[in-house]
């Protein structure tokens, strides 16, 4: 699951990097990043219960 979201990342860094500075892709990149930052603490916390 790590790894999944870790390529998630990769790929919504990568938009960002093609958007030209668009504000709304940037503003939307953003939002997903938070996202992504959630799930990854989601996925430390149930690797240090199990």
């Amino acid at each position: 699951m790590a790894q999944t979201i870790e390529a998630i990342k990769k790929q919504v860094t990568e938009l960002k990097e093609m958007s030209g500075e668009v504000q709304a892709i940037d503003r939307n990149v953003e939002r997903m990043l938070a996202s992504i930052r959630v799930l990854e603490i989601n996925v430390s916390d149930l690797a240090d219960i199990i």
